[in-house]
C-alpha cells in the first residue's frame, strides 16, 4: 500500500475527517483503560487548535477509500524543548503496519528538528489492553 504523509494545518478542511479516523480508532479503548482517553473531549475546534501549536500529521493512501474518505491514520507531534512528544497515533485498520509508518515519520520529524527524541507515553492499562502497541512502543 502506498502511504502518503500530509500535514494539516489549522483551517484544513481534513481535520474532521482525521478526528473521525481517531474517534473509530480508540473506540474499543472504552471502558477498558483508565482514566478514561482524552479524545472524547476532543472537538474539531480544539483539533485545530492543536494544529496551530503542533504538528498534526495524516497517513494517506489512494489506492484504499475508506468510509472517511483517504485517510487511514494519524499522529500528533508536540515539541517540548529538544523532544517530540508523539500522541494520538490512531489507524484505521490494526495490522497494516500503518501505525510503524507513523512511528518512523515521527522518528525522522525529531531527527530534522535536531535529533533530541521521542517521547511516547502510554498507561499502563493502555499498553495492557492493545498488545500490539506495547510491542510498537517498547520495542522503539
Amino acid at each position: 500500500m502506498g502511504i502518503e504523509f500530509c500535514k494539516l494545518t489549522e483551517h484544513d478542511p481534513a481535520l474532521s475527517e482525521e478526528l473521525g479516523v481517531m474517534r473509530a480508532a480508540f473506540v474499543g479503548m472504552q471502558g477498558r483503560i483508565d482514566p478514561p482517553s482524552s479524545l472524547g473531549d476532543l472537538t474539531v475546534e480544539r483539533l485545530s487548535q492543536t494544529a496551530s501549536e503542533a504538528e498534526v500529521w495524516v497517513a494517506t493512501t489512494k489506492a484504499q477509500t475508506t468510509e472517511f474518505g483517504l485517510i487511514v491514520g494519524t499522529v500528533i507531534l508536540t515539541r517540548k524543548d529538544k523532544v517530540l512528544g508523539v500522541g494520538k497515533l490512531a489507524v484505521r485498520e490494526r495490522r497494516t503496519g500503518l501505525g510503524s509508518a507513523l512511528m518512523a515519520l515521527a522518528e525522522e520529524r525529531a531527527q530534522a528538528q535536531g535529533g533530541g527524541g521521542l517521547n511516547c507515553k502510554a498507561g499502563w492499562s493502555w499498553l495492557r489492553s492493545m498488545p500490539c502497541s506495547r510491542r510498537l512502543v517498547l520495542s522503539r
